[in-house]
């Protein structure tokens, strides 16, 4: 049976219980990309996906995982943000679709429970690196979804997300004197952003990749 690599818990399982996830749905057809400065083909950029372990994916899908991004060390976290989930494993061998593709193993795989790989540091590779901006959208819309799921936090534990940088409260809270601006004022700051600064980020990240590409393709040589 193929196999896979989620690329949260690092682990191989099937292929089966291994599930391809857009970031930006494949639902919009790729309508909204363009917000990002990227085209409707970036859509079925394998940059648009992340390979995860079915229970990691159900909850990326509903919001209640997500993945913060540190622009100063060019790095990703998971985050677990329904702690409900934290005692859950990351593929739930009760169903008959993952207990039929993971016969196969002679000795099981150890499967992490998700408080496991909370706040976990993501190792991808330059040329696995999913498109930072839109992971970075999705863990804005995923924090401000987890903050209105009361259910999702116990009064005690540490799991309720900060509030995310660049809300009304988040300002009120950091500078108490300053005016938030309006909805139209943001939509015109958003739009004021320049074309060219995204594609040439865009352009670098491709750098990158086909940067260490080469690399590895001179260390292969090498050896």
């Amino acid at each position: 049976m193929p196999m896979a690599r989620c690329m949260v818990s690092n682990q191989v399982f099937p292929q089966p219980v291994v599930i391809a996830s857009h970031i930006w749905k494949y639902c919009t057809g790729g309508s909204g990309l363009d917000e990002f400065g990227l085209r409707l083909a970036d859509l079925h950029s394998p940059r648009n996906g992340l390979l995860l372990a079915s229970e990691i994916e159900a909850a990326f899908d509903n919001k209640r995982v997500a993945f913060s991004f540190n622009l100063l060390k060019d790095e990703f976290t998971f985050h677990v943000l329904d702690s409900r989930l934290l005692k859950m494993p990351i593929l739930d061998i009760h169903t008959k679709k993952t207990a039929h593709s993971m016969m196969g193993y002679n000795t099981p795989p150890a499967i992490p429970l998700f408080e496991e790989l909370n706040n976990t540091l993501m190792t991808w590779a330059p040329k696995a690196r999913p498109f930072r901006r839109l992971l970075a959208w999705h863990y804005a819309v995923a924090t401000t979804t987890a903050a209105r799921h009361t259910s999702w936090h116990k009064p005690e534990s540490p799991q309720r997300p900060a509030p995310v940088i660049g809300t009304a409260d988040w300002s009120k809270s950091h500078s108490p004197n300053a005016t938030w601006p309006s909805k139209d004022v943001l939509d015109l700051f958003d739009h004021a952003v320049s074309r060219s600064e995204r594609d040439a980020d865009e352009q670098q990240e491709e750098q990158d990749a086909d940067a260490a590409a080469a690399d590895d393709g001179e260390a292969r040589g090498g050896t």
